[in-house]
């Protein structure tokens, strides 16, 4: 079964699926991305970076079961990511779970949404990556994958409290597995 967790930029999806993760052992999928490498994040761990052009030609390849432009850079889940008899976690955005969602296969969805929309600004400014206008942008993103993540998704669970949200996502995992 593929496990898609999707939620606006902010919202914690890392840190939940880290957790869900651990409470599971079901591995997270490592995403690609034409983006730089930020400081600490590890080829092959974080991410494979792989440069736009490389990227494209991936995905007129086929290699790639989703993929979107996400604030100017691509990110999407390499086939290779998927394949096996495993569960696997896809941490993604709203446009590639829509691609995912598509396939025939078996997808449980879920959605993290952030306590409020306050709380998701100051997680945003707090990570002191970005300036106010991408942090805006950002921002007007959320309301429409949040409208999605209401709509078009299986489960949703609000990222108020780390432990408690992967606890419920794994209760939900265990639930849909039976």
């Amino acid at each position: 079964m593929i496990i898609v967790i999707s939620g606006p930029s902010g919202v914690g999806k890392g840190t939940v699926c880290k957790k869900v993760s651990e409470l599971t052992g079901i591995r997270i999928a490592i995403s690609a991305t034409s983006r730089d490498k930020r400081k600490g994040e590890t080829e092959g761990k974080d991410y494979y970076f792989i440069p736009e052009e490389e990227f494209r030609l991936r995905i007129e390849r086929g290699d790639f079961i989703e993929y979107a432009v996400v604030y100017g850079h691509y990110y999407g889940t390499l086939k290779s990511e998927i394949e096996g008899d495993d569960d696997v976690i896809l941490e993604i955005d709203t446009q590639g779970a829509m691609k995912v969602l598509k396939t025939p296969i078996e997808v449980l969805s879920i959605f993290l949404l952030p306590p409020s929309m306050e709380e998701l600004r100051d997680r945003i400014v707090k990570r002191g990556r970005e300036p106010k206008e991408a942090i805006e942008a950002r921002l007007k993103a959320a309301e429409a994958e949040i409208d999605i993540g209401k709509r078009r998704y299986k489960h949703v669970v609000i990222n108020d409290d780390v432990t408690r949200a992967a606890n419920e996502i794994a209760k939900i995992i265990k639930a849909e597995s039976k």
